[in-house]
């Protein structure tokens, strides 16, 4: 049984999509032949060992969706190529929706997989804030405050483009969403997808059970470098609060800092920016840490940072948006929820982590792990019978 992956980046390129594609494909090769299209120059060497890999040129720069489609266009008579030898598409990248489309052009009956990580099947940006309708009023307010006022326009008009997308959800025999939140919101806005879709857990981080080193000092890591909307101002709001109450924390930020972005002067010490480092770097530092920060002030169905986070046995402190109740529920870090926007509730949820021993904060993550851990198990173990159930169906 063959089956054909279409993705824009390969781990160790992107971000949470990426890397939960990147488990799935390590556990499909042991019961499907892979082929793996993307345009990540140098893929991970273990999914290289596992996959038949394709590299198409121009899709890890290609900077807007449009781009990416059109080089998709591009490579049309290979990839038509490429899915009549194959018993299934499965699409785990938002920019290659329109891929669907090919593959239902040239077999109607071609079972075909979309892996939602995120809104992008009703908002162009594939983003979600609480309280904002989905459409053009979330793509601007996305890009303008994560870019410049330009793009938000630029983006605006380019919103229209997103009926792309809705088309090639709509083919698809199944979409496969990350958390209830996520799954039940898209289909609340479109009805017509109700029955083709599952919701179904990204695995676990194979990271749990490490040696732990907490720093000397309350330490934090914040992932989401210089992004508004994943709460880096909020962050420094509440930092500025904790530190007019006395407490004495610092915290690392990781991933992209923004040109221009100066931190005042009397942060240096308590904000150590480390940029984007590698995986194995970010795990080694988050095993010295004793909480991490996920302010984000627009829906995450089910961010792996926040994971990360709590696999390598740090207390998460996040806001109460997307899938992250749903994830974190029954667990410890409940507690540690806050509501999104509220610097005195994220405050107060930062002074509490220092105040804690790191024995106490080892106890409730540890608790918290083997919860979220047998949950995210008995979930993505559905993954493998649902796709060769199609693929059967097929054959």
């Amino acid at each position: 049984m063959r089956i054909l992956v279409v993705s824009r980046y390969t781990w160790p390129e992107g971000g949470g999509a990426e890397l939960a594609t990147w488990y799935y494909l390590r556990e499909m090769s042991k019961y499907f032949k892979i082929t793996l299209i993307s345009g990540t120059r140098n893929p991970s060497r273990d999914l290289l060992s596992r996959v038949n890999y394709v590299f198409l040129p121009g899709l890890n720069n290609s900077g807007f969706k449009l781009k990416d489609w059109i080089i998709l266009t591009k490579y049309k008579d290979l990839l038509s190529r490429l899915i009549r030898a194959h018993d299934l598409v499965y699409i785990p990248s938002k920019n290659m929706y329109p891929a669907a489309l090919l593959a239902k052009s040239i077999d109607p009956k071609k079972p075909v997989v979309i892996h939602v990580h995120d809104y992008q099947p009703i908002t162009y940006t594939a983003a979600k804030f609480p309280g904002i309708e989905p459409g053009i009023k979330t793509d601007i307010t996305y890009e303008r405050l994560e870019h410049s006022m330009l793009k938000s326009v630029i983006v605006g008009y380019l919103s229209i483009i997103n009926t792309v997308n809705k088309l090639a959800v709509k083919y698809a025999d199944l979409l496969i969403f990350v958390s209830k939140r996520q799954a039940d919101y898209v289909m609340s806005i479109m009805p017509e997808l109700r029955g083709k879709g599952v919701v179904i857990y990204n695995p676990p981080l194979p990271i749990g059970g490490g040696s732990k080193r907490f720093s000397d000092e309350p330490t934090g890591m914040f992932m989401g470098g210089s992004s508004k909307t994943k709460g880096f101002t909020l962050l420094i709001g509440s930092l500025i609060r904790a530190l007019r109450d006395g407490v004495k924390v610092r915290v690392l930020v990781t991933n992209y800092i923004l040109n221009g972005i100066k931190l005042p002067s009397w942060l240096d010490g308590i904000i150590k920016v480390l940029g984007r480092i590698g995986h194995d770097e970010l795990l080694s530092k988050l095993g010295e840490t004793w909480f991490t920060v996920h302010p984000s002030i627009y829906e995450e169905p089910l961010p792996y940072s926040l994971l990360e986070g709590l696999f390598t046995h740090n207390l998460v402190i996040a806001s109460r948006v997307g899938g992250i109740p749903e994830i974190l529920s029954g667990t410890p870090m409940e507690s540690f929820l806050f509501d999104p926007l509220s610097i005195d509730e994220f405050t107060e949820k930062i002074e509490r982590s220092v105040s804690l021993d790191p024995g106490t904060i080892y106890d409730l993550s540890e608790k918290s792990m083997k919860i979220v851990s047998d949950r995210l198990v008995q979930s993505s173990s559905r993954f493998i019978p649902i796709i060769s159930d199609l693929v059967n169906n097929y054959g």
